[in-house]
């Protein structure tokens, strides 16, 4: 399996930036670098957009359920939880290969009709796999847990594409929960370093910017 998997991670990672879901700072919009979803945090020098998956379904999200469907193995559940929006199309389809179902915790709470937090149909006691596309302060997949937990759904496991290596997998520890990364941005970086498609110059900036954004 370990072979396997990475041949597939070697796989989406030549996706990720071929198909400019790997951008750098000289295409944002102020040529600056790319604001977060932390205010706190300054403009990031890359930024990761997995939206753009849902529009390769044959190649880069077919990578990308592939990789969690081998992530999951050995760890039961009765449901695959994912973290609104950008993932959300890749767990519909591991949902689709896999057989167990989908719930989606609801982080913008509805006003309107049920007022559900928790769309599908869950059941108290069970087990959820949370999913999301990647992490960085863990924000909102610590909304996501505490949603599900509410309602009586366990989840101690969350399984994402990329580990921006900023302080979210000792957030989740702090709740109990394991982080699965198919990459670290390290990993990342280094892989586009190595294979020459990332310039050395662009490699250290961002390796800079890491090392003062680790938590």
């Amino acid at each position: 399996m370990d072979n396997r998997l990475d041949c597939l991670k070697r796989q989406l990672a030549v996706h990720i930036q071929q198909l400019g879901m790997f951008r750098d700072r000289t295409t944002s919009p102020s040529g600056m670098g790319f604001y977060l979803a932390d205010p706190r945090r300054p403009p990031s020098p890359f930024y990761l957009d997995f939206r753009l998956l849902q529009s390769y379904p044959e190649s880069a999200k077919h990578i990308a359920v592939m990789i969690f469907a081998e992530m999951i193995r050995g760890y039961p559940c009765n449901f695959l939880a994912g973290v609104p929006t950008a993932i959300l199309p890749v767990v519909s389809s591991l949902s689709d290969r896999t057989s167990i179902p989908m719930i989606t915790p609801r982080t913008d709470r509805k006003s309107h009709g049920t007022g559900t937090t928790i769309d599908g149909a869950w059941f108290k006691g069970t087990t959820a796999l949370g999913f999301d596309d990647l992490i960085t302060g863990a924000y909102s997949k610590l909304e996501a847990i505490t949603i599900l937990r509410d309602k009586g759904v366990q989840i101690k496991d969350i399984f994402v594409l990329v580990d921006r290596e900023q302080g979210g997998a000792a957030a989740l520890a702090t709740e109990g929960v394991t982080l699965h990364a198919a990459f670290t941005i390290s990993e990342l970086l280094e892989l586009y370093r190595d294979i020459g498609s990332m310039s050395l110059e662009l490699y250290q900036e961002i390796r800079t910017y890491l090392a003062t954004q680790s938590t």
